[in-house]
């Protein structure tokens, strides 16, 4: 292949849903050809029929604005809104992943994941037969451990194919807006991203990005206007670990008990006396003795997890997880792959995790109508 083709590669994203869409705009802007995957027909034709458009508002600039703003910058500001919800050039194509679509996929050798983490290896299944020999996928998800089920998932045939995995995390804020295919970047944030270091590619312990081939995907992601940082080694595992801390402590108290983000800490005695605290110490036995980084080891204190988890409750105060959202919906949440992750974790190096096993068994087996307050407190 040669590198003008290479260079303007399809970049495929599979989760046409906030994040996702957030990716895909900035991607277009930049001139890279970009195919949404969708999971159905009905919702590939719907973006069919809005002229296959993304439109992103940057509400987090109204941050920006000085409190003593005229008239004339708040208006300007308001044009320059409209002017991006109505993002008509962008390159966008689409396929769905429905087993009834005639239309093929074409050859996908970039692939950005934003699903859900529990249809991850559904997702890749889907388009298995679409991928190259040796594709680059690149995982920007809640939660750990999909990566092994991703690396499992292609042992199980027969490593016919050999996926180089990118792993990521980000702390950017976006949302539906009212209009459909539209988003709200609701907040600038950063996002780490590193090669997955497993058995078909030990070499690249030590990646950077002078030595990145400029083609690759990870090169591509590294050019994006969204504050993204190469996190080699350990870096990642860090930057991984500072959101599952925060997420296994947030998400599952603030669905068991059905409050924003900003009230578990007055709310989560409901489930159990001093929770939060003991949890968080709970979590740092977990981390510290499976971990044998010393950074992370000395980082993931039980004050550390506590005040990172009470400042994204300060800063979210009124939003409601992800997960909140959808156990009190009756939807299938990530639990697994946050304190089902620890759990594990524990189990293979001796350590106990009662509380993760309690709000995990709360959130997997219970329907939030049965959580009421008395019962949690008997």
């Amino acid at each position: 292949m040669n590198s003008a083709k290479l260079k303007n590669e399809v970049i495929h994203i599979l989760g046409v849903g906030s994040i996702g869409s957030l990716i895909a705009f900035h991607l277009s802007k930049m001139g890279k050809p970009v195919s949404l995957i969708f999971r159905n027909r009905e919702k590939e034709k719907l973006f069919s029929e809005n002229g296959f458009r993304l439109g992103l508002t940057n509400s987090y600039l109204k941050r920006k604005l000085p409190q003593n703003s005229s008239q004339i910058v708040s208006r300007e500001f308001q044009e320059h809104i409209q002017v991006l919800k109505k993002s008509s050039g962008l390159n966008f194509k689409s396929d769905s992943i429905s087993t009834s679509d005639p239309k093929p996929i074409e050859k996908i050798n970039k692939l950005i994941i934003t699903t859900k983490t529990f249809s991850t290896v559904e997702a890749i299944s889907s388009v298995y037969n679409h991928l190259s020999l040796q594709p680059e996928i690149f995982l920007l998800q809640n939660g750990m451990g999909v990566a092994e089920e991703v690396f499992s998932f292609f042992k199980s045939m027969n490593n016919e194919k050999v996926p180089k995995l990118i792993l990521g995390t980000t702390t950017h804020g976006c949302m539906p807006d009212t209009d459909i295919f539209c988003y709200v970047h609701t907040g600038f944030g950063t996002c780490h991203i590193s090669e997955y270091i497993s058995e078909y590619n030990l070499k690249n312990t030590d990646v950077s990005y002078a030595s990145l081939n400029k083609n690759s995907l990870i090169s591509t992601l590294l050019q994006l206007p969204l504050n993204v940082e190469l996190a080699p080694g350990p870096d990642i595992d860090i930057h991984l670990l500072k959101k599952l801390v925060v997420n296994a402590v947030l998400n599952p108290i603030s669905a068991i008990v059905n409050c924003r983000n900003g009230l578990i800490f007055e709310k989560a005695d409901i489930i159990r006396k001093d929770l939060i605290s003991d949890l968080c110490t709970e979590i740092s036995s977990i981390i510290t003795n499976t971990y044998k980084e010393d950074r992370i080891k000395s980082l993931f204190t039980r004050d550390f997890i506590y005040n990172t988890v009470f400042d994204v409750c300060q800063v979210t105060y009124n939003n409601y997880s992800s997960m909140n959202i959808d156990f009190n919906s009756k939807r299938q949440t990530e639990i697994k792959y946050i304190n089902g992750y620890l759990i594990n974790i524990a189990n293979k190096n001796g350590v106990g995790s009662a509380l993760n096993k309690l709000l995990y068994d709360l959130i997997s087996n219970t329907q939030p109508s049965v959580l009421d307050p008395e019962i949690l407190t008997q």
